[in-house]
């Protein structure tokens, strides 16, 4: 046939769904296409300076490279769109064409289906994914016995299963299964009210952890498991004044987040998922929101230092405890941190507005107020000391802590 057998390294090779044809890429941009009924090369063109990335013979008549689709006489006839992004992989399933897109910079890859009719081909939408295909340059740093032939620039990212339901990705962190429906409709994320993390009352102060309830928030539940906490979980990001919030939890309806140091008084919320954005929530931060965590049965956070025990009413304050609190929404603290950073433990980041602690009234003295040390620093601690005398005894003793010109009051047991 028309073939010259030139000797290019990194050229691939594909074959159509019916085995007819051969599909031939070279890097130098150089496109031929095998006839198995001619028994020879029937079409090369060298159009294109260069090409890269995915490549695949969708059918008989279209053929892709790069982010270039060939017809049966190997013209560039038409391109796709990846939001600007270089392809990775690329199939059919069910008669339906799928490529994906490789990372740029910090955003990730893309999905997208389309139709394998000429004149339809970019006819899906992008679609964003939670992780990205790998691309030519990081399957190079890879052994060759890990995912085949890594010294080509072209990728094959994307395999589907027989079970028609998932195709397989090689991504940036290994193996990852993609649900055949990646494009179907989803509900896009709805606000519906911000409270402290703590107690999930509406106030909210600078630095401190928010909880985000509403709906459609995110596709299933998903934590972060370290520190520094990610600014995206799950496929879902939360902005505040288009700043990007560290991230604890995700779930269809809660979302946990830490708000920034500096968050104006004035703020607005915007949630991004995979079925898109949700419009934008405005909500108030007040300078210091004090309030204490609560345990799962809704008892304060609140641990006797003497025994490591939390107070209740079989464990109650007596009189010359010094006490753990934990809280969020203190506000300002007087060492530069970033949110979502674990907090410093030498020297210790004091809170700038000193809280005021009263047991039924009677003011106790308090020892530290600032950030945890070691935890997110979203989490104050307040250390305080119970006066040997002048404190109510009894049960439901009110047990306040004030700061700035906000409150937060819990019932305790006291014993002398």
């Amino acid at each position: 046939g028309i073939y010259c057998n030139w000797n290019l390294p990194g050229s691939a090779l594909a074959t159509s769904p019916s085995r007819r044809m051969m599909f031939m890429v070279m890097p130098d941009g150089t496109v031929n296409l095998f006839d198995s009924t001619a028994n020879a090369f029937v079409s090369s063109r060298h159009d294109l300076g260069s090409l890269s990335g995915a490549y695949s013979a969708l059918s008989d008549d279209v053929f892709l490279a790069g982010n270039h689709f060939f017809n049966i006489g190997m013209v560039n006839f038409q391109d796709i769109d990846l939001l600007g992004a270089p392809s990775s992989g690329a199939t059919v399933v069910d008669g339906k064409g799928i490529i994906t897109s490789a990372p740029t910079g910090e955003r990730g890859g893309v999905i997208r289906p389309f139709s394998l009719a000429i004149d339809q081909l970019a006819s899906g939408s992008p679609v964003r994914i939670a992780e990205s295909a790998t691309t030519a340059a990081s399957l190079t740093t890879l052994p060759t016995t890990q995912v085949g032939q890594t010294i080509l620039p072209f990728t094959r990212t994307l395999a589907p299963l027989s079970n028609g339901q998932s195709i397989v990705q090689l991504s940036t962190s290994g193996i990852t299964k993609i649900s055949r429906t990646f494009d179907a409709p989803v509900q896009p994320p709805t606000i519906g009210a911000i409270t402290n993390a703590a107690d999930f009352t509406s106030g909210v102060a600078p630095g401190g952890l928010i909880s985000i309830w509403g709906s459609g928030l995110s596709a299933s539940n998903t934590a972060a498991s370290a520190l520094p906490l990610p600014r995206g979980l799950g496929g879902v990001c939360v902005y505040v004044n288009a700043v990007p919030l560290p991230l604890l939890f995700v779930s269809p309806g809660q979302i946990n987040a830490q708000l920034p140091f500096d968050a104006p008084p004035g703020a607005r919320m915007t949630v991004s998922s995979l079925g898109g954005q949700s419009s934008a929530f405005d909500f108030s931060v007040q300078p210091t929101a004090p309030a204490i965590f609560r345990t799962g049965t809704g008892a304060p956070i609140i641990i006797r230092t003497v025994d490591g025990k939390l107070i209740t009413d079989a464990t109650p304050i007596h009189l010359n405890q010094i006490l753990n609190i934990y809280m969020t929404g203190m506000g300002a603290v007087d060492l530069p941190v970033n949110a979502g950073d674990a907090s410093p433990l030498n020297p210790l980041a004091n809170t700038t507005t000193k809280p005021v602690i009263t047991i039924g009234g009677a003011t106790i003295f308090t020892l530290y107020s600032g950030l945890a040390p070691g935890l997110v620093n979203g989490v104050y601690q307040v250390n305080a000391q119970v006066p040997f005398h002048h404190i109510p005894t009894g049960r439901n003793i009110p047990f306040t802590i004030t700061q700035g010109g906000a409150s937060t009051t819990v019932k305790v047991r006291v014993e002398e």
